[in-house]
């Protein structure tokens, strides 16, 4: 019995006896035999079956066996399919013909049937493995498309993530760039704005060296660091992104809060989110910002706390802005940072 993933085998031949001759000697082969008397039958019937293999008798009324495989290469769903010119012929002409024709394979007339079985067989393996070598080649190129096409949206979102830290340093520098200048016309320059833009300045760099590491496909390292001393580290940064009269607050847990993580990108997520709270303050508003210690419930914290609290060290951003309108957001706002096993 052949199954649905039998080689297919299309025979044209328009001698009775020859197909039923095949017929005795391969239809017990697992082989699913299509047979087709004329050229133009034989062309319908490939693209109807997409056979495996095809026999191809050359000596055919009308239509010979040379047009017929010319027409099989033309044709782009049956270009690569085996084809075995079977002929009575034996000379080195028509075996030539054959070839430019587009045959892979020549038997002759008379069948020699072990020779016809072993012949069939070894071809039929070979085109199955090539098809599998193609399907796994092509599996590939999907795959490595579809990782293109990820990394494209994956560089998108850094570069709007870029953009938005670029924005925060340029603001901060603009406003100490106004400060020095105020302040020099009225002979009293602080040496703060200057160390201000600086800041503002390597953190921009820092940035940038991160998006040549994604770019370089190059794996981000990352050590135990304290939380709070990240954040006290940051004040100054985040004192220059602030914009009289917008009060500010940064308090820090009184004992080391370690965290596995990168600090270039620790401090990035710092700084938008305050940012971000800046942005969405009024000119009285107030924004503070906190690192703290807190049993998390299994079922907020992250999926290797199985079934009881967890210590987390929590970083939040909160300000009294407006929020974010509910038609914009699915789920209730709270602007917190991010969270890590301690």
């Amino acid at each position: 019995m052949q199954g649905d993933s039998d080689p297919r085998l299309l025979v044209v031949d328009d001698d009775d006896v020859e197909r039923r001759l095949i017929q005795s000697v391969l239809g017990d082969r697992g082989i699913g035999l299509d047979f087709a008397c004329t050229g133009q039958e034989a062309l319908a019937k490939a693209e109807e079956t997409a056979p495996d293999l095809i026999l191809l008798d050359v000596m055919m009324p009308g239509m010979d066996g040379f047009e017929v495989c010319r027409r099989l290469r033309a044709s782009p769903s049956l270009a690569s399919v085996p084809i075995v010119m079977v002929t009575a012929l034996d000379d080195r002409g028509s075996r030539l013909h054959g070839l430019e024709a587009g045959a892979d394979d020549f038997l002759s007339k008379p069948y020699d049937i072990i020779e016809l079985r072993a012949r069939v067989q070894t071809i039929l393996k070979l085109n199955r493995f090539r098809q599998l070598v193609a399907e796994r080649s092509k599996r590939q190129e999907l795959e490595k498309e579809a990782s293109k096409h990820s990394k494209l949206e994956a560089i998108g979102r850094a570069a709007r993530g870029m953009a938005h830290d670029f924005k925060s340093y340029l603001a901060a520098i603009r406003i100490r760039t106004d400060l020095i200048l105020q302040k020099i016309e009225s002979g009293r320059p602080d040496p703060a704005d200057v160390q201000a833009i600086s800041r503002a300045v390597q953190e921009a760099r820092e940035v940038i060296d991160g998006i040549l590491t994604f770019a370089r496909d190059q794996d981000v390292t990352t050590w135990p660091l304290d939380l709070g001393t990240l954040v006290r580290d940051l004040e100054p940064s985040i004192e220059d992104s602030r914009i009289p009269p917008v009060e500010l607050k940064v308090t820090t847990f009184a004992s080391p809060l370690v965290v596995h993580g990168n600090p270039i990108q620790l401090r990035r997520v710092v700084m938008n989110l305050v940012q971000n709270a800046f942005d969405a303050v009024a000119s009285d508003g107030h924004v503070e910002v906190r690192t703290e210690w807190a049993e998390v419930p299994p079922s907020a914290a992250s999926e290797a706390a199985v079934g009881r609290p967890r210590p987390h060290a929590i970083l939040a951003v909160e300000d009294d802005g407006c929020g974010i309108a509910t038609e914009n957001s699915s789920r209730p706002v709270r602007r917190s940072g991010t969270t890590a096993p301690s």
